[in-house]
């Protein structure tokens, strides 16, 4: 029996607003999981998916667990529209600092762990901010 189901994972670690930060991104085929902690921990686990209407597309989340606060949730919106990430994400996000620099950060972190495979186009990968 073939075997359909494929899941690709990359980790990585780098500084986020100057603290250690571990990165693990699964991608499904039909969406990433992305964990993202300066602590050691899962933290809140949030869906971001992009919405589009006639006018318009937008980033919206769900909080399942954990703090829903909108911070947490400005930066899981960010880092999925900065890395221009189509699939749904669902991502466990446990950090000190939830600001602007932590989406920098966050995003150049994500940008090397994903796109350093070299038999890729650039421009296909997921985070690909060029």
């Amino acid at each position: 029996m073939k075997d359909n189901f494929e899941i690709s994972c990359k980790t990585g670690k780098g500084t986020v607003c100057g603290l250690p930060t571990e990165i693990a991104v699964t991608e499904f085929s039909n969406k990433y999981f992305i964990l993202i902690t300066d602590c050691g921990k899962i933290g809140s686990l949030v869906q971001v998916q992009w919405e589009i209407s006639e006018s318009d597309s937008f980033c919206s989340s769900r909080v399942f667990f954990g703090k829903d606060q909108p911070e947490i949730q400005a930066v899981t919106c960010a880092v999925t529209e900065k890395c221009k990430l189509v699939k749904p994400v669902v991502f466990g996000l446990s950090l000190k600092n939830y600001t602007a620099a932590s989406v920098k950060d966050v995003t150049a972190l994500l940008t090397e762990i994903i796109g350093q495979s070299k038999s890729e186009s650039a421009s296909q990968l997921p985070c690909y901010t060029g």
